[in-house]
C-alpha cells in the first residue's frame, strides 16, 4: 500500500488540465481514504512552496524542510489555538500525532499557547518542525503520493525532498487559487466530522486564519529605498516622491511570505493598477538583476540588508520560467 511505502518514482507523464482536475476532484471527495487532516495539509505545504524550490533532474525540488515547516504553521493555530481535532478517532485515541506534539510542547512551555506560529522563538521552532517532520512524513507523503498515482510528486523517505514533476508544476502554478480554495472547503468538511459543534463556529475562517501574519512593511521600504537606493518605481520609472508603496512583485495570494526578494517600490499608480495579478513577464529579468546585486552585496555598508536577505533561499532560486 502506498501509504507506508518509503519512496515512489515520478510518473513523467504529461496530463492534460481535465486529466489533473480528475485526480484532484478524486482526492477531495469522499471517494479518497483520509483518516486525519495530514493530506489537506501536505497540499497545502506544496502550494505554498510552489515558488521556493530548486530545479532538478526530471522537475522541482521542495525540501522537507520547507515542506514541513508550513505543514507545521498550518496546524498551529488550528491546534493550539482552537483546539480543532485533526483525526477521527481511532483504537489508539483521538489525538493525531501533530497534536500531541503540539501538546507536549505547549504543556512544556504554556506561554507558546498564545503565540503566533511566526513570533516562536527561532530554535523552538526548528526543533518543533524537525518532530512534525520526523514522525508526520512517515505515512502522509506515501498516502497522497498514491491517491496521484505518482503523476503529482516522487519521493524517497532517504532524501530530504520530494520532486513536482514539470508538468503537474505547471497545472499547480496555473490554478493555485482555484485548488487552494477547493482543498480549504474539502479540510472543512472533515473536520465538521471530527470536531463537536461548539468549536466549528466560523471554521472557514479558523482555516484561513492559519496562514501566516503580514508583517509592517515600513522596514523593507527603508532598506530597499535608503540602503539599495530604489529611488523610481520599479514599474514605471518615474521617481519616486511623497507616498511609496512597497508592492509584492509575485502577490500575496500565490506566495503569502513577506520576503526581502519578493518586495519592490512603486508610485501609488502602478500599484493599484497591477492589484492582485503576476507581473508583466518584461519584468522578471529586472527583479532576477535587482535579487542577485541584494544577494551580492558584500560590503560593510550593506551586512545588515545582507543578513535580512539572506534569510530567504528563495532569492537564490528564483526562476522566470514559472511566471511565463
Amino acid at each position: 500500500m502506498a501509504w507506508n511505502s518509503k519512496s515512489g518514482s515520478l510518473n513523467l507523464s504529461s496530463l492534460s488540465d481535465d486529466e489533473y482536475w480528475s485526480l484532484f476532484n478524486f482526492v477531495f471527495s469522499e471517494s479518497c481514504h483520509k483518516t486525519s487532516t495530514y493530506k489537506f495539509a501536505l497540499l497545502k505545504s506544496i502550494l505554498d512552496n510552489l515558488l521556493n524550490n530548486m530545479p532538478g533532474e526530471n522537475g522541482q525540488l521542495i525540501f522537507y524542510s520547507d515542506l514541513f515547516a508550513k505543514f507545521a504553521e498550518s496546524f498551529w493555530n488550528l491546534v493550539v489555538k482552537y483546539h480543532l481535532h485533526q483525526q477521527k478517532p481511532t483504537g489508539e485515541g483521538k489525538l493525531s500525532k501533530i497534536e500531541q506534539i503540539f501538546g507536549e510542547v505547549v504543556k512544556t512551555n504554556p506561554v507558546l499557547e498564545n503565540l503566533e506560529f511566526a513570533s516562536i522563538e527561532e530554535n523552538t521552532k526548528s526543533k518543533l518542525i524537525q518532530k512534525v517532520q520526523a514522525e508526520c512524513k512517515k505515512y502522509v507523503l506515501g498516502a497522497l503520493y498514491g491517491d496521484f498515482g505518482g503523476k503529482l510528486y516522487s519521493f524517497d523517505q532517504n532524501v530530504n525532498f520530494i520532486t513536482i514533476s514539470q508538468s503537474a508544476y505547471g497545472f499547480l502554478l496555473k490554478y493555485k487559487i482555484e485548488i487552494e480554495k477547493l482543498n480549504y472547503y474539502a479540510w472543512a468538511k472533515f473536520l465538521e466530522k471530527t470536531n463537536e459543534e461548539n468549536v466549528l463556529f466560523h471554521l472557514l475562517s479558523k482555516l484561513e486564519l492559519s496562514l501566516p501574519e503580514r508583517t509592517p512593511l515600513e522596514i523593507y521600504r527603508n532598506i530597499l529605498f535608503s540602503e539599495f537606493e530604489e529611488c523610481n518605481c520599479f514599474y514605471c520609472g518615474k521617481k519616486l516622491s511623497g507616498k511609496i508603496h512597497v508592492d509584492h512583485f509575485i502577490p500575496w495570494s500565490f506566495v503569502k511570505e513577506d520576503k526581502l526578494w519578493n518586495f519592490v517600490l512603486s508610485c501609488p499608480e502602478c500599484n493599484i493598477k497591477k492589484s492582485n495579478i503576476l507581473p508583466p513577464q518584461n519584468t522578471i529579468a529586472r527583479i532576477l538583476e535587482r535579487n542577485r546585486i541584494i544577494l551580492n552585496a558584500g560590503d560593510v555598508k550593506n551586512s545588515s540588508k545582507i543578513s535580512f536577505a539572506a534569510n530567504s533561499e528563495k532569492i537564490k532560486k528564483t526562476k522566470p520560467t514559472p511566471l511565463s
